[in-house]
């Protein structure tokens, strides 16, 4: 609880009145000079407007006074002309005693003015006596303004009428008149001259000032004779313009503000001037609105450049404000949280410290003073708290130790934190041996607060010493398990390289054994004995072959080199053919072979054959030899979700395993049961379940002694469709020679070992092939140099220089990219397949070989048609053997056979099956058949049978 009273403590203190007295000015300070700055920017705007306003309206009103002169000046003469037309007519009149011919008179060219809307003289009696235009039938005048001023005012001056409407053209005009006298001076009439009232404000027409500028003429009383506002006609009819202080002096300018003056209520400036010789008045006047517009835009751009700055003013002092804020609120926090700070370490286990930074002149920190710490931190340096205060960080450190304590302080100070756990050297006055440090920044300085930890790192060091110590044991053991691994590694490789070595030096001999009877069986010179003598040559060969075949899966699942090898197939027959294969064997012992299969079971598949067979073969083949009464069944299943899975059970009713062999059934070398069942090499069920995993699945088995036993395989394929299954082509007979029409071939034949040589030389040779023969890669080059064959049969592994080398020189040689080269290998490893395939090879045939694959082989790459003999078709009956045929055999001769059995030794088998026939003819047969097909198990379980029971 003690860091909770520390913060309530210190947000007390922040939000207390001494808080905001003491920073109070800082505060203020900036929205005070902020209002300032704000108070002369609308000042200056202001002053600025009002002065450009000022001179804009003496320029106006000047422009307005040179305007209205410029116009009086025309007045004058437009009335000037009137005045001249009626001083003619006048002249006219008098000089011709009332008989004035106007129309002869307005030929002149005062009369041509097309503003002149008549020009007419009245009698005394107020009625026309002649005009230039209009109608002057029942016209009077007598109540006309001018008629009665004239009649009753004796002076010739001009008078300037009021606008009317003529009676005589029904146009507006003004009349511009003048008395006319007797020559006893008595009053005679008027001369009249009416003028259109537009006319006198046409003088600015097509340049009027501005769209809302006035031109306007009135009299001295007042009413006006002709007005035009915005170059346009304006209604002139009189108007009371006395209350307006135009008449005060003879002319001057003005500013008229409101809507009583003009009706459009727009202000205008105006000028006025009386004209000299005559009782009117010009007026000119400039709107204001109008004239300021272009001034308007550049005073709102300069007042919207004042309330911009304001607004920036006004952020800017509410952030400075805000930061003056954080600022006074950060200093006294510090203060305050130092102050808590120490009073809450008092009495723990911390010494707190704050210093202050010392600067020398060019700014850089060269010290640090220690300006307050709690009675820990003065007990850790052995000096009374009042006496350390004050003190300097070089008078507390040692001068070689203080630079290293400068560098820490002042990159804390750039940082603003720094943690490190330390020791004290020897020349510090700081009596602690190991110190944790915490160095904060606060303001001008740092808070420091150190903990001793000296027990702790005595801990950790005594932990170190230990942990060492078991590393050391642990890379010690490490070394072990690496050498064993190493030398797990090695025999493995070894293991590898001796397989690889046996696999071709026991397939290369078996290739000529096999190869060899294969061509003498075929020979129809040799007798029927001598063929059953190389009947059993072949099938040993055979059964030797599938020996180590299972020795070399079980090797090549062992190093990771198998795989799997997909392909579309007929799933029904692959089962038939294995039952009917099986089938003798299970009839022999007289059991009873049964397949049962769900309807749902799939046909067609795609999945590896070859080891599904072997699968199959192997479990049914141990459910006959371990069943010696009543029956052998084989269940067909499948199931389906994501995948497709077979569930393929062999059950017997056989002897059963125990538990405890149970465990080690599926060990490879590993055979259970008693010592006369244990037949083979123990392989056959541990290759069944790598296949099985292999495929995805796996096997179990459920089984009680003397009750049979049940297996179990679960393997994954994939569904098929009948298009999908290759064809099976018809048996072809042997090959008798080539077809003839064809060029002669030459194939060379490169072999180290004599007997693989002369076997396939042979074979090539009886078909009609040039051959010629290399003992190593390096003579195949030389032939092919020399002879250019058009097909190569080149052994893999060969002294001097091997297959795959001499198969790239030769590739590199002229002509060498387009002999065939085939690869003759006792290897079975299906990667060496792939890489001689890369290095150059067009195919690969394994020893031991069929003389079919090497005819098949070289059909497909040269294109060579062969002749072939018919293909037997006839099946050979089995002769059946069974438990009760041997119970008649002499006990001598059983003994005999199974030792022969035992032992292995087909010579020895043959002689006792053939002392059996000269006692039971049918039941030799019936062995011989067996030992034929090598089948050696099946003779064995049935001897078994006999003594069992």
């Amino acid at each position: 609880m003690p860091g909770d009273n520390v913060l309530n403590h210190t947000r007390r203190t922040i939000f207390s009145h001494g808080f905001f007295s003491s920073g109070i000015l800082q505060i203020l300070a900036w929205p005070l000079l902020c209002l300032i700055l704000a108070a002369g920017l609308w000042y200056w705007t202001i002053s600025k407007i009002d002065a450009e306003k000022r001179a804009c309206e003496k320029k106006v009103l000047a422009e307005a006074t040179a305007l209205c002169n410029d116009y009086a000046h025309y007045l004058a003469q437009v009335i000037e002309q009137a005045n001249q037309i009626t001083l003619q007519l006048q002249y006219s009149w008098e000089q011709s005693r009332g008989n004035i011919n106007l129309k002869e008179l307005s030929k002149g060219g005062l009369f041509r003015n097309p503003h002149i809307n008549n020009v007419l003289v009245v009698n005394r009696e107020g009625m026309p006596v002649t005009a230039t235009l209009g109608k002057l039938q029942n016209v009077s005048f007598t109540d006309r303004e001018f008629y009665i001023y004239h009649k009753n005012d004796d002076s010739k001056a001009l008078l300037v009428g009021k606008p009317l409407l003529s009676r005589t053209t029904g146009k507006p005009a003004i009349p511009f008149s003048r008395r006319l006298n007797t020559p006893h001076g008595a009053f005679d009439g008027v001369a009249l001259t009416g003028f259109d009232p537009h006319y006198l404000t046409s003088f600015y027409a097509g340049s009027f000032p501005g769209s809302s500028g006035v031109l306007m003429v009135a009299g001295l009383d007042g009413i006006l004779r002709s007005a035009a506002i915005g170059g346009g006609t304006h209604d002139s009819t009189p108007a009371a313009l006395r209350a307006v202080p135009l008449f005060n002096t003879p002319e001057g300018a003005t500013f008229l503000g409101g809507k009583q003056w003009f009706g459009d209520g727009l202000s205008r400036y105006v000028a006025w001037k009386t004209l000299e010789e005559y009782p009117l008045v010009a007026m000119v006047g400039l709107s204001q609105q109008e004239y300021f517009a272009p001034y308007q835009n550049a005073w709102a751009t300069d007042r919207k450049v004042a309330i911009s700055g304001s607004v920036i003013l006004f952020l800017f002092t509410f952030a400075a404000a805000g930061m003056s804020t954080r600022l006074v609120r950060k200093k006294h926090q510090e203060e305050e949280v130092r102050k808590a700070y120490r009073i809450a370490t008092e009495g723990g286990n911390e010494g707190f410290y704050m210093y202050e930074a010392l600067c020398d002149k060019s700014g850089a920190i060269a010290d640090f003073v220690l300006v307050d710490c709690n009675e820990r931190g003065a007990a850790f340096y052995g000096i009374p708290q009042t006496q350390l205060l004050r003190m300097k960080l070089s008078e507390v450190y040692p001068g070689a130790y203080f630079d290293d304590v400068m560098n820490i302080f002042r990159g804390a100070m750039s940082t603003g934190f720094h943690e490190d756990e330390s020791r004290t050297p020897r020349e510090s006055a700081m009596q602690v041996e190991w110190a944790r440090r915490r160095l904060v920044r606060s303001g001008n300085g740092l808070a420091v607060t150190v903990q001793d930890i000296s027990e702790r790192k005595r801990a950790e060091e005594d932990l170190r010493t230990l942990n060492a110590e078991l590393e050391e044991r642990i890379l010690e053991r490490t070394r072990e398990l690496l050498q064993a691994k190493e030398a797990a590694e090695a025999a493995n490789r070894a293991k590898s390289v001796f397989l690889s070595n046996m696999s071709h030096e026991l397939r290369t001999p078996l290739n000529a054994i096999i190869g060899f009877s294969d061509i003498l069986q075929r020979d129809p010179a040799i007798s029927g004995s001598r063929q059953e003598t190389l009947g059993i040559i072949k099938k040993s060969g055979d059964h030797l072959l599938g020996l180590i075949n299972d020795v070399l899966d079980i090797a090549k699942i062992e190093s990771g080199r198998i795989e799997l090898e997909l392909k579309p197939f007929d799933l029904g027959v692959m089962l038939l053919d294995v039952i009917d294969l099986l089938s003798v064997r299970a009839t022999n012992k007289g059991l009873l072979l049964q397949l049962y299969q769900s309807s749902e079971f799939p046909r067609y598949v795609v999945g590896d054959e070859t080891k599904l067979r072997q699968i199959l073969i192997n479990l049914i083949s141990n459910a006959i030899k371990a069943t010696d009464q009543g029956r052998v069944t084989v269940h067909l299943e499948v199931k389906q979700n994501h995948v497709t899975h077979l569930i393929m059970e062999v059950e017997d009713t056989g002897c059963g395993i125990a538990p405890e062999d149970q465990v080690k059934l599926f060990q490879p070398f590993v055979q259970v049961g008693p010592q006369e069942r244990q037949l083979g090499t123990g392989l056959g069920l541990a290759i069944t379940r790598q296949f099985a995993e292999l495929m995805g699945g796996g096997i179990s088995v459920t089984s009680s002694a003397g009750k049979g036993s049940v297996f179990r395989v679960d393997v994954v394929v994939r569904l098929a469709s009948p298009e999908e299954i290759p064809r099976i082509s018809a048996e072809q007979g042997d090959v008798t020679g080539m077809e003839p029409g064809q060029p002669t071939w030459r194939v060379l034949v490169v072999e180290d070992q004599q007997d693989n040589r002369i076997l396939l030389m042979g074979l090539l040779q009886k078909a009609g092939f040039q051959t010629r023969l290399a003992e190593n890669g390096a003579g195949a080059v030389e032939q092919f140099g020399i002879w250019q064959p058009h097909f190569i049969w080149m052994d893999r592994r060969m002294p001097v220089m091997d297959g795959v080398e001499a198969t790239r020189r030769i590739r590199s040689l002229p002509g060498g990219d387009a002999v065939k080269i085939a690869a003759v290998t006792a290897s079975t490893f299906r990667e060496e397949d792939a890489e001689l395939t890369r290095t150059g090879f067009d195919a690969v045939v394994h020893k031991p070989y069929r003389p079919a694959q090497i005819f098949d082989c070289m059909e497909r790459l040269l294109g060579v048609r062969f002749m072939r003999a018919e293909a037997e078709t006839t099946r050979t009956v089995h002769p059946q053997l069974t438990a009760t045929a041997l119970d008649d055999l002499p006990e001598a001769l059983r003994q005999e056979l199974d030792q022969a059995l035992l032992l292995l030794d087909s010579e020895r088998i043959l002689r006792s099956i053939a002392e059996i026939g000269r006692v039971t003819p049918e039941l030799a047969a019936a062995l011989g058949e067996l030992a034929h097909n090598y089948d050696y198990t099946g003779i064995r379980e049935a001897l078994l049978g006999r003594s069992s029971s």
